[in-house]
């Protein structure tokens, strides 16, 4: 058993904290079963061995001791699970004027690679949708090239003229016109 599998907590467990659009699967790229199950403070432990490559951690900031006051009480913080097993964690704010933003995505090491940010990222729009959100969008750093890459090939458009913060660029992925 991996040390990531979700021990007892078998998928069934989650079902109650699954939200309607939140309870799809998507095929990752090597045809492994993406889930997304919301993050609460009673299952956030699970992400403690999520560890991410050193190189990321110039750009992201990974610490369990931050995630509990992301994701309390915010439904649109999640667990990514890749085949029952924690992949990552994806935390997002609802704005005003129906804008989702992602404030973390984050893909374990042993999991990139694989289609498992392209699976969550797929079933985050579709919850998105179905809530009536009409664009997502995130800041990503000016000099990682690797994540700018990722968005673009997946539909976001880069903005460079709409910094979110300093060394920053604005993605955006319009949903609904």
């Amino acid at each position: 058993i991996s040390r990531h599998k979700a021990l007892v907590l078998s998928l069934a467990h989650y079902d109650g904290l699954r939200h309607s659009a939140r309870n799809n699967t998507h095929k990752a790229g090597d045809n492994m079963d993406v889930s997304l199950v919301n993050a609460t403070l009673e299952n956030m432990e699970l992400l403690a061995g999520v560890s991410i490559p050193q190189q990321q951690n110039q750009y992201v900031n990974f610490e369990l001791s931050a995630v509990g006051y992301e994701i309390a009480g915010n439904p649109w913080a999640f667990i990514i699970l890749a085949d029952g097993c924690v992949a990552g964690y994806l935390c997002c704010d609802e704005l005003q004027g129906g804008e989702l933003m992602i404030k973390k995505f984050v893909v374990g090491a042993e999991f990139q690679r694989r289609g498992i940010g392209s699976a969550a990222l797929e079933l985050l729009r579709a919850a998105a949708r179905e809530a009536g959100c009409r664009e997502i969008y995130l800041s990503v750093a000016a000099d990682n090239s690797p994540a700018q890459d990722f968005y673009t090939r997946r539909g976001f458009s880069l903005d460079e003229s709409g910094c979110a913060e300093q060394g920053c660029w604005l993605c955006r992925d319009i949903l609904f016109d």
